[in-house]
């Protein structure tokens, strides 16, 4: 079926750009009082950039079909006609957090952070990591909660797999361990994102692949307790020593992200003297 045969595509109103082409505001031809956002995975004259789209679109439908969560924007139908990918969902008139970063207040900073991490966990137990997280891919809807959205670069992960080695994803939210010949945690790099995410709400600036975020966060004094210890455990350099999904959506639900990060500080400074003690006894 063409995509045109089913909406009205609004062409003046381009809702965003992202690698496979754009997002446009569109209306049912059933029913003209409800709008959607449709993607269009836009034609390429390019053999291989066909072929690249294809597959893209592909992965995403199949990704999308594994998912059900209300923090997370559910499509309605994807379509394909000759060269033409399309994937058609709900739209949010309030836009993406790309565009609330510079006005996002304390209190939604830790909402946001709150429904992110929710869909993520969720995706996660499901051996899918998201690959491309970032503002512009966090949806606000009606209650004012973050939405996650594009699943084009989602990989679903074999369960005896430890390590990925193929990252796609915007290079400012890519954690410093994928750079690693030997492949990383692809679960973890996905947490290092939300902690890019929260950092750039938090100092109310676009990321840069260039910037050291927690030399940043140590140097700007006015960052609430709550989302500063968040800020460390989730960008961690060490991928061990950061914070898995699931531990971060228990301690904000149970209101011990405090602790869980005290006992982590504690832990390390008692391994320290532990080895500062080690190193005594063999000098002596």
């Amino acid at each position: 079926m063409d995509i045109f045969e089913k909406f009205d595509l609004v062409q003046d109103r381009t809702l965003g750009y992202g690698h496979c082409g754009r997002v446009v505001l569109a209306y049912s031809k059933k029913n003209k009082a409800k709008q959607w956002a449709v993607k269009l995975f836009d034609d390429q004259s390019d053999q291989g950039e066909k072929e690249k789209l294809k597959h893209l679109f592909t992965n995403e439908v199949k990704i999308r079909q594994k998912l059900n969560h209300p923090l997370i924007a559910s499509s309605c139908v994807a379509l394909k006609y000759d060269t033409h990918f399309a994937i058609c969902r709900q739209f949010f008139p309030n836009g993406c957090l790309k565009e609330k970063i510079k006005s996002v207040t304390e209190e939604e900073a830790e909402r946001y952070l709150g429904n992110i991490s929710s869909a993520v966990h969720y995706m996660h137990l499901k051996r899918i990591c998201h690959m491309d997280i970032k503002p512009a891919n966090i949806l606000i809807n009606s209650y004012n909660e973050a939405v996650l959205t594009d699943f084009d670069l989602s990989m679903e992960i074999p369960p005896n797999v430890q390590k990925w080695n193929s990252y796609g994803g915007t290079l400012a939210y890519l954690a410093p361990e994928v750079s690693n010949p030997h492949g990383c945690d692809p679960f973890k790099v996905d947490v290092y994102a939300v902690g890019v995410v929260l950092w750039s709400l938090v100092i109310r600036r676009r990321p840069r692949s260039t910037l050291n975020y927690l030399n940043i966060v140590n140097k700007t004094l006015l960052i609430p307790h709550r989302l500063r210890i968040a800020l460390h455990l989730l960008l961690h350099p060490n991928p061990e020593e950061r914070i898995p999904m699931e531990a971060l959506v228990d301690n904000l639900a149970n209101g011990t992200l405090l602790q869980l990060y005290f006992d982590r500080v504690k832990d390390e400074e008692s391994s320290s003297e532990s080895e500062d003690m080690e190193e005594q006894e063999c000098d002596s």
